[in-house]
């Protein structure tokens, strides 16, 4: 991690209110944009049942509208004032928005991004706390078990590096008050 001096503006702004608590909510253009795209695939799958002339077509087009309608719901959820955000204190963090989840931050580590090709897609890190099936498919296929849902209106890499930042100060403050 390089020094403090040459971190992004937002990182800075962010880790200078801490020890919180600072809540950090999501981008709504990001969630608009993932209702737009999950309406345009839904249409897509409208189209192939009603132009479609095979099997295989009218089951991929039924996929398509169920499983794309289900994000786009998901989507539209996250545009709902108060339903989704991330609370950093100075014992952890709170996710909230479909699942809520408190994180202490002895329990985590590792903060990286996750990149699918050449697009940075989420934020992801260990959680020693978490011992579900889901948490043990995420660490098989990521090499982490944990992952945040939103960025946050910030870049992943920038977020991921608030949160190790965020979580330094933590511990440094929890040994030096022992």
């Amino acid at each position: 991690m390089s020094n403090a001096n040459d971190m992004p503006e937002s990182v800075a702004t962010v880790l200078a209110r801490f020890p919180g608590p600072v809540t950090l909510k999501p981008s709504p253009l990001k969630w608009i944009v993932m209702v737009a795209l999950a309406l345009g695939l839904v249409a897509g799958g409208i189209f192939l049942i009603r132009v479609g002339q095979s099997t295989h077509q009218l089951f991929w087009g039924w996929v398509s509208i169920v499983f794309f309608g289900a994000c786009g719901l998901v989507a539209a959820c996250q545009l709902i004032p108060g339903s989704s955000d991330m609370t950093l204190d100075a014992g952890g963090f709170k996710v909230s928005g479909l699942r809520r989840r408190q994180s202490n931050w002895p329990d985590v580590a590792n903060f990286t991004t996750w990149t699918a090709t050449a697009i940075t897609w989420s934020v992801i890190y260990d959680d020693q706390a978490d011992r579900s099936v889901l948490g043990k498919l995420n660490r098989l296929f990521g090499g982490h078990n944990a992952f945040l849902p939103d960025t946050y209106g910030l870049r992943a890499r920038d977020l991921a590096r608030l949160m190790t930042l965020w979580r330094d100060r933590a511990l440094k403050q929890t040994r030096a008050s022992r």
